[in-house]
Order: structure tokens, then sequence, then C-alpha cells
């Protein structure tokens, strides 16, 4: 079975008591709070909706923004608790497979920006997943999985549901089994693609380490390359420092890869647009 919720979801409408659950005036902002963007692709200046107009939010704007936001959560958190505690009380809990997952994160107010739209930060990228196996233990994993790893391993779970054709994502079982160990000698890393949003184009495609971000931007003249252990909040964009070229040209070999595993049409396309950076002494 599947629940759903559209919470947390702008415009952060939420009743009482969760409207006035978290004070704006204590709300802690994120490092990259109305942070200026310098060198950016330029899809991150669009107003591809409405809202995506935040020049009249103030300060406060944001702190009620999301406090509101937080106030979502802990309705969602309510609720899911109050399903987990039916299944207790019906002597389902034990025997159950859970998995718990959000589609996509949201800005309020990291670069400036309000809800999602075409750009690779982590505030999008990074994403709730919990998952509960009856006989597994619990443990934290820290390698990069996707949304698309859950449909392998509910077939896994489901042992009379054989995959029909090639199928895209990995079988999570060995992670929840034994923990990051599991991948020990494979590359750890995230691939990311976003296509549409509001009728444009942008066929944007990153490469995400536990160090390094790389993000290809066709429709632009500016990729974007982030140092992600010394520049977690992605606000200084690498892409035109020398210093830093070893680990660009690794992240694009790393992400053309990962365009021809899937088959991606775009490769020919970033080859071109790639190969000035490989250049690069």
């Amino acid at each position: 079975g599947v629940i759903s919720f559209n919470q947390p979801h702008p415009t952060y409408r939420v009743p009482q008591p969760y409207a006035s659950m978290f004070a704006p005036s204590e709300i802690e902002l994120p490092a990259n709070f109305n942070a200026k963007r310098i060198n950016k692709p330029f899809a991150q200046d669009g107003i591809w909706w409405p809202w995506h107009d935040v020049s009249h939010m103030s300060e406060l704007d944001w702190r009620k923004s999301r406090a509101y936001y937080y106030g979502a959560i802990a309705m969602v958190d309510r609720a899911v608790g109050e399903i987990i505690q039916t299944t207790k009380d019906l002597n389902m809990y034990e025997d159950l497979h859970i998995i718990f997952v959000s589609d996509q994160g949201s800005m309020i107010g990291e670069h400036q920006l309000y809800d999602k739209g075409p750009y690779a930060y982590d505030e999008l990228m990074r994403i709730p997943l919990l998952v509960k196996h009856p006989q597994m233990t619990p443990k934290i994993v820290n390698r990069h999985v996707s949304l698309i790893d859950i449909a392998p391993t509910i077939a896994s779970w489901m042992k009379n549901a054989a995959p029909d054709g090639n199928i895209d994502g990995h079988n999570l079982n060995g992670l929840l089994e034994n923990g990051d160990a599991a991948l020990r000698d494979e590359d750890d890393h995230a691939f990311y693609a976003y296509e549409w949003y509001n009728g444009g184009w942008f066929g944007i495609r990153a490469i995400r380490t536990p160090e390094y971000k790389f993000i290809w931007n066709p429709g632009d003249d500016r990729d974007e390359l982030y140092d992600l252990v010394n520049d977690p909040t992605e606000i200084n964009n690498l892409i035109n420092k020398p210093n830093h070229t070893k680990q660009l040209k690794s992240l694009i070999a790393l992400l053309r890869s990962e365009l021809i595993r899937v088959g991606d049409a775009s490769v020919v396309k970033f080859d071109h647009h790639t190969k000035a950076y490989l250049s690069r002494e």
C-alpha cells in the first residue's frame, strides 16, 4: 500500500498547533540564506512561476515561511506516527516492510530562491529515505542512493515479482543488511538529471560524490563545480578555478560514464561542451 502526503509543500499553510509550533525569531537560517548568486547559471534568475519572484520578501517573511515549513513537517511526522501506532495496535508492525521517502527538497531563501526549480543544489537533491525491514537491524547508511533504487528493492522483497526487462536502479538490500561496507569497493556517487520545468527544457545533468559536485547546464555557458567539504552550502562556484582542474576532469569522466550507462542521447553534446575543460593544464 501507498500513503501520500501533499505536505510539506508550498505554500506551507498549516493548521494550529503546527502554524505556531516554531517561533520565526528563533529559526536558525542556513549559511546560504539570501546568498548572492555569483557566477551561477542564468536559469536560476528565471521567474518560472509567479511565486519565484521573491524580491519583496523580508528576512521576517522568510523566517515565517521556514517556521510554517517546519510546522508542516511536524504535522506529517504526527500523521506517520499515528499510522505506525495503528499497525502496532493491529499487531501488524513487526511483519511490515516500510519505506518513508520524499520526492524532492525545497528552497526557502537559500541562494535567494523559493520552491523547486531548474538547479541541482543539495536542498533539492538530498531527500529523506528511511527503510524498515523486519529481519534487519537498523543502521545509518552514508552512501549515495537514489529514488530509482526503491523499485528493484521492493521487487526483491516480493519473491514472485521477477523484474520485467531492463531495470534502472540498484537493489538496496546489501546496504540494509551490511551498511556502507556492502559497497566498500565501489565508487560512491549519485547521478542527477533535470529535464523540463514549467514548459522549458534545461537538460541539467550532475554528478555528486561525497567531496564534490559537477553540474552541466547545456543551455548555458555557466557550469558549476562545488567543493562539498569546504563549501557544503554551495555558494562558491569553482568551475573556472585552475587549482580544481584535476577534480573537474575526474567528475567529467564520471558523469560521462553515467550518461553512457543510461543511454543518454546528450553524451555527444556533453563531449562538445566539456572539450574546453579537458584541454586545461
